[in-house]
C-alpha cells in the first residue's frame, strides 16, 4: 500500500540521516580532542618559556633542590615537564607548583643521590595549598590542594622539612 511505502521511505530516511550524523558527530568530537591536545600542548610550551624556563637549583640543609613555580598549567603538563627537570637534575630533588584554575598542584621528584622521600615532602606542601594527603612512590609524589595562590607557602614548607 501507499501507506507503507512512504513510511518505509521515511524510516530508511532517518536511518541514512541518523548514520549520518553519527559520522558527523565523531569527526567533531576527533577535532575536538586534538585542539584540546593542541591547547595543552602550548600552554605547557608558554609555562616553560615564562620565567627565564630554569629552575631555582640551591642547597637546603645537605640536599640540592631544584625548584619552579608556575602559572597556569594542568596536571599532566606538570608531570611532563617533571620528567625533563628530574633528568636534568638527578643529584636533586625536584619541586614543580603549578595553579590550574586556582587549584594548586605539585610534584616532587627525588634524584637517586638525594636523600628524600617524595611523599613525606608532598604531604607538607599540600597542607600548605589546603589539601589533604598527596603521594606516590618515594622518588616521586605528586598532590593538590584548593589553593593555588599558595604555592610559595607550599615550596617554604617542602624546604622547612628538607632544612
Amino acid at each position: 500500500s501507499l501507506k507503507t511505502a512512504k513510511l518505509s521511505d521515511v524510516g530508511t530516511l532517518y536511518a541514512q540521516e541518523s548514520a549520518h550524523t553519527q559520522t558527523a558527530l565523531h569527526a567533531l568530537q576527533d577535532d575536538n580532542k586534538k585542539l584540546a591536545k593542541e591547547a595543552a600542548e602550548a600552554k605547557k610550551q608558554a609555562a616553560l618559556e615564562a620565567g627565564g624556563g630554569e629552575a631555582t637549583v640551591e642547597t637546603v640543609g645537605s640536599t640540592q633542590l631544584a625548584s619552579r613555580i608556575f602559572g597556569e598549567l594542568d596536571a599532566k603538563s606538570l608531570r611532563d615537564i617533571a620528567q625533563t627537570m628530574h633528568q636534568k637534575h638527578p643529584e636533586a630533588v625536584s619541586v614543580l607548583l603549578a595553579s590550574n584554575e586556582g587549584k594548586a598542584s605539585i610534584i616532587v621528584a627525588v634524584g637517586k643521590d638525594a636523600k628524600a622521600d617524595a611523599p613525606t615532602l608532598v604531604k607538607a606542601a599540600v597542607e600548605a595549598v589546603g589539601g589533604k594527603g598527596g603521594g606516590g612512590r618515594p622518588d616521586f609524589a605528586q598532590g593538590g590542594g584548593p589553593d593555588g595562590d599558595k604555592l610559595e607557602a607550599a615550596l617554604a614548607a617542602i624546604k622547612a622539612t628538607l632544612a
